[in-house]
């Protein structure tokens, strides 16, 4: 309707090279998701430097909390239904997605076009803020998580790079029991 040409949609699989040369061909990278595990793809994009475009629910609302993004509203609560594999010929409730209005992610679209100089230098702040979730920099807590040099129980769950806190009694004794270690 708008002949836009410049909009590519993918599917299927790509090998890693082309995955990071099609990255590297975006001026934009837009996630209107209803629902987010962990966002991935946004922060791939925030590595390279590339304007982020995203809805504010689930995972997402991290990177918006970064306040380096543009982001789109996404309080339509809907159901999240799913009819998973072939087995089952309904669908099955599974808590709830958060949508967005067309109007907003069209606001959102044309202000990222129209300011694009703004963005572009907002972007470079997003290569040190994602820097963060670099393997590197999450080994040690991923370690701490499997096997902590301490445990301790809390009142809130948190993991430092040598000590796993939880608010579960029942996970603590776990840890202290398998692992062994003081607390």
């Amino acid at each position: 309707e708008n002949n836009i040409t410049n909009i590519e949609f993918t599917k299927g699989s790509l090998n890693s090279q082309d995955y990071l040369n099609l990255f590297k061909s975006i001026d934009c990278y837009v996630s209107i998701s209803k629902g987010e595990g962990f966002s991935i793809q946004p922060r791939e994009a925030m590595a390279l430097g590339i304007p982020i475009i995203v809805t504010n629910n689930t995972a997402q609302t991290t990177l918006c909390r970064a306040g380096l993004s543009k982001i789109v509203p996404s309080n339509i609560r809907e159901p999240a239904l799913r009819k998973w594999g072939t087995i089952l010929k309904e669908p099955i409730r599974y808590g709830e997605e958060y949508n967005c209005s067309k109007e907003d992610v069209i606001e959102a679209l044309l202000d990222v076009y129209d300011n694009y100089d703004f963005y572009l230098a907002r972007a470079e702040n997003l290569k040190s803020w994602v820097k963060q979730y670099d393997y590197s920099n999450l080994k040690p807590y991923y370690l701490a998580l499997i096997k902590p040099l301490k445990v301790c129980l809390s009142t809130k769950n948190r993991i430092t790079k040598n000590v796993l806190y939880t608010n579960s009694k029942q996970l603590y004794e776990k840890y202290r029991k398998v692992l062994n270690v003081p607390h």
